[in-house]
């Protein structure tokens, strides 16, 4: 599977206004939403902020790679913002984010994406 079977239209945003990483993690949740790849937002939101405080996203090249690995989703999911502003994460600035949504079952997949990115 490559990056670009992941990606629609509604699941990129190249003028988010996200200030911060919570307002950033909270827009990418709500663009995987749009393509109905996860059964229980709050819940998944939770799981991608538990994920990321625990193994601190690489932010260091200008951007980062999050994701959430849960049975709340459906199936595999990509989406993608660049803020209009850089925002601090991690002690790093970045402009793009990705998130990557993925079942439960395919643990070995979601490595490949995330090395692709």
């Amino acid at each position: 599977m490559k990056v670009c079977d992941l990606l629609n239209e509604s699941s990129i945003n190249l003028q988010s206004k996200a200030e911060n990483k919570r307002e950033a993690i909270k827009a990418l949740v709500k663009l995987m939403n749009k393509n109905k790849n996860l059964k229980k937002v709050g819940e998944f939101q939770k799981v991608v902020i538990e994920t990321e405080e625990k193994e601190n996203a690489d932010s260091s090249s200008g951007y980062v790679v999050l994701y959430g690995k849960t049975n709340n989703v459906t199936r595999l999911g990509l989406s993608i913002i660049v803020t209009k502003e850089e925002i601090e994460f991690n002690e790093n600035k970045v402009k793009t984010l990705f998130l990557l949504a993925v079942p439960d079952n395919k643990s070995d997949t979601y490595l490949e994406i995330i090395d692709e990115l």
